[in-house]
């Protein structure tokens, strides 16, 4: 008999396989990946951002997976609409959508300074409907999409 994999092993698993195939395919375009975790009624969601440094419009691979009631979506996004000072409704709902994330690709260290900057600026709160994701998921997932991009 099968042993039943933790709910939280198969989200990161979800997660991985649809963050995995950009990195491998975009390589060096691909500057890092974020998850945004929310709610929307009482149904959570996460939102895997992928930000990309290129002119082009990166097309979307695969945009969903659900786990049980939990729908795990890709958005791939520019990085220069995360460059620059919060002096907009779109630049301001960036930062609190950094500020209540998790990093699990960063290779050149960009998300990571970014929320560090946001987390000491209190006028910038986070998201009312956001949720802390559990460190195991985070910590799984990014093991997964590191070991994967030193495999490729």
């Amino acid at each position: 008999m099968r042993k039943k994999k933790p709910v939280k092993e198969i989200v990161s698993d979800s997660i991985s396989r649809l963050t995995i195939p950009y990195i491998e395919k975009y390589g060096n375009k691909i500057l890092g990946v974020y998850l945004c975790p929310y709610q929307i009624g009482g149904l959570q969601r996460i939102e895997v951002v992928i930000l990309h440094n290129t002119r082009k419009e990166i097309p979307v691979i695969k945009n969903q997976i659900l786990v049980n009631e939990l729908k795990i979506q890709v958005s791939i996004k520019p990085i220069d609409e995360y460059r620059g000072s919060i002096n907009s409704e779109k630049k301001e709902k960036i930062a609190r959508e950094l500020k209540s994330s998790a990093v699990i690709y960063d290779p050149k260290k960009f998300l990571n300074k970014k929320i560090t900057l946001l987390q000491q600026n209190e006028k910038i709160p986070k998201f009312y409907n956001s949720f802390e994701l559990p460190n195991e998921v985070v910590k799984i997932t990014k093991r997964k999409v590191y070991s994967r991009k030193r495999d490729s």
